[in-house]
């Protein structure tokens, strides 16, 4: 076992690898020093082999093992998982194990580890020298959401660290030896990670992407004249997949993207404008986020967040918006009628990623499958309405209603987090899975008269039948009963004041019984997965889905804040100019008691191009200031 464990590690030298061992994962060597110190386990040992020195170990349970694992991950340590992958019961020899997944920050996808309205990014970065570009590819591996871009021309290093600002990567992937790694590492300490492109170069890169995206060339993913941006997304899935055993079918697309299509909110401004953090607290109160955040759901909590760190430059796609969050403002019935629908809904892009890697349970299938119900009544909810946005998001979702029946026809109502286990199927959706039921359930019943007729036969009347995993079932009898125990008990375990005895029969019935168990939690597994499996390749509709909603979402939830705080529709034009009546600084006016002073700004091309504030310290120049900024980046 510890070669198999030294030749598995010999691959994982950088990560604390999880050895599977039974019901307990366990650590040696270094790795168990790092985890006794960083979880807070016992540190034991053992012996390592004549001549050498003992060997440090520790272990945790596999079924508590999430908790550990997100307690390493936040302390930006990476984590191996080794599992058995054959049955103990068949195996000859030692029992085959194998790495099934590399859990690092930035590729988590416990809940526990993650912010459910921030997305968890991990970023590629590819460089060129001559003349100075950058790649840049992001991948939020929870929800599959997958981008690039390209920076080029004028101050591109400047662009690109603005750009991972934005994203706040949880991991930030470079290639061996580049310029920016130095720079990167002091801003992000502990997030930095060298990264080997794939065997073959560029081409290799691109060769994936086409292969992953099934695609015959790079033009159908809109990467055809961005080599940089190509490079980093290629490196970037090679990563993941190698980290996941190649399973990552919550991808499903690659988005090009410009970091001119949007307003370009720099670091320094977002800090300064305090735009998703207060300066003061390092948290959301404070911040203009606290104050529009009232997202039902996780998802258009996210999408809330990308649109205030991109504000949209298109005054098209403005006007859509304000349409829909107009329409909402007015109609406060229907307003209130979808946010409720909305707050039923789960996270279906983290669910199905989940699912889509093999990390899924059954709560997990059945919250999707339950939350994937509610697609019909958002549906008619936004048909209800005029404006083109949102009638258009309801016409965009798909119909998973046969999917979403299909999953609560196969789960139980409640079922466990064990997926081995059994408990999880409904009675009456398969054949077999009742008939092991029956045996398993009548054998129960079996032993519970056994009981009764032993004692009366026997005369103990303290004798019970009992179960443990190492001898399995047995009858026990206390010390001052011995003497009444017939020829046919055959002695099992000696305690200090029982002894405990098995006969022909019980044998007979516990193979039987156990035989059932075991059967059933296969085949209860056997239709789990296929479950599973069936919802991964519905990711790309589940995704669609969770789009449409979570911009419904970001729209009402806009027009709440608007309706609450009294914000009224704002007017673009296509010349430069601002011009506010009575603005108001939207986040002092929710933080300090009192009213807000109302303040008017006329900045225009014709000849108000410049204000000069004076007065003393404290007096509300800065205040002035960032209010004409959060109002001109809200609108």
């Amino acid at each position: 076992m510890l070669a198999q464990y030294r030749e598995i590690k010999s691959r994982h030298p950088d990560k604390i690898l999880f050895f599977r061992l039974g019901d307990f994962y366990e650590m040696f060597f270094e790795d168990a020093e790092v985890a006794s110190r960083e979880l807070g386990i016992t540190l034991t040992s053992r012996e390592a082999g004549k001549g050498q020195r003992r060997m440090p170990m520790a272990g945790i349970p596999y079924h508590a093992a999430s908790g550990y694992l997100a307690t390493l991950l936040d302390k930006g340590y990476r984590v191996a998982i080794c599992e058995q992958v054959e049955d103990p019961r068949q195996a000859r020899g030692l029992v085959r194990r194998e790495v099934v997944r590399v859990v690092t920050p930035g590729t988590v996808l416990d809940p526990r580890s993650l912010e459910e309205k921030s997305h968890n990014y991990v970023v590629m970065v590819a460089e060129s020298d001559r003349p100075a570009a950058y790649g840049l590819a992001a991948l939020d591996f929870s929800t599959g959401e997958f981008s690039a871009c390209e920076f080029r021309g004028d101050r591109p290093r400047e662009a690109l660290l603005d750009e991972i600002a934005r994203l706040e990567p949880a991991e930030i992937l470079v290639e061996d030896g580049a310029g920016l790694t130095t720079a990167l590492g002091t801003a992000y300490p502990g997030r930095v990670v060298e990264a080997h492109p794939p065997a073959g170069g560029p081409e290799a890169a691109a060769a994936l992407l086409q292969e992953h995206f099934r695609c015959s060339s790079l033009e159908a993913l809109g990467c055809q004249d961005r080599p940089l941006a190509t490079a980093a997304a290629g490196v970037l899935l090679a990563y993941v997949r190698e980290n996941s055993a190649s399973r990552a079918g919550q991808i499903t697309r690659l988005a090009m993207r410009s970091h001119l299509d949007h307003l370009l909110v720099d670091a320094t401004t977002c800090r300064h404008l305090e735009l998703v953090r207060s300066s003061r607290e390092g948290g959301r109160r404070g911040s203009l986020i606290r104050v529009l955040d009232r997202t039902a759901t996780p998802a258009g909590g996210r999408l809330l967040r990308a649109w205030l760190l991109r504000p949209c430059r298109s005054l098209e796609e403005i006007a859509c918006r304000h349409e829909a969050v107009a329409e909402l403002v007015d109609r406060p019935i229907l307003r209130g009628r979808l946010r409720e629908c909305l707050r039923r809904m789960p996270d279906y892009e983290r669910l199905a990623g989940r699912a889509a890697v093999g990390e899924a349970n059954a709560r997990d299938l059945l919250a999707l499958g339950t939350g994937l119900g509610l697609l019909p009544e958002l549906a008619g909810l936004l048909a209800e309405a005029k404006a083109s946005r949102l009638v258009d998001r309801g016409r965009s979702l798909p119909d998973l209603a046969r999917f979403s029946r299909s999953i609560r026809a196969t789960l139980v109502d409640s079922p466990p987090a064990a997926v081995k286990e059994g408990g999880m199927i409904r009675e009456g959706y398969d054949p077999e899975v009742d008939r092991l039921r029956a045996i398993a359930g009548g054998g129960k019943e079996w032993v519970v008269a056994l009981e009764a007729r032993e004692r009366e036969r026997t005369g103990i009347r303290s004798l019970k039948v009992g179960f443990n995993r190492v001898f399995g079932y047995y009858l026990e009898v206390t010390r001052t009963n011995l003497e009444h125990v017939p020829p046919d008990f055959e002695r099992r375990q000696t305690l200090a004041g029982a002894e405990r005895f098995v006969t022909m029969e019980l044998k007979e019935r516990e193979a039987m019984i156990l035989g059932a168990e075991a059967h059933l939690a296969d085949r209860e597994y056997e239709l789990f997965a296929a479950l599973r499996e069936r919802t991964a390749a519905e990711c790309a509709a589940i995704q669609a889905a969770a789009a449409a909603a979570a911009e419904a979402d970001v729209l009402a939830c806009l027009a709440e804040v608007a309706a609450v705080n009294g914000y009224v529709r704002p007017q673009m034009v296509d010349s430069p100019g601002v011009e506010i009546r009575e603005g108001r600084h939207p986040v002092v006016e929710q933080i300090l008691p009192g009213g807000f002073v109302p303040n008017d700004a006329t900045l225009n091309g014709r000849g108000e191009r410049l204000v000069i504030l004076t007065g003393p310290n404290m007096a509300g120049k800065s205040t002035y200031c960032r209010m004409v900024a959060l109002i001109c980046l809200m609108a």
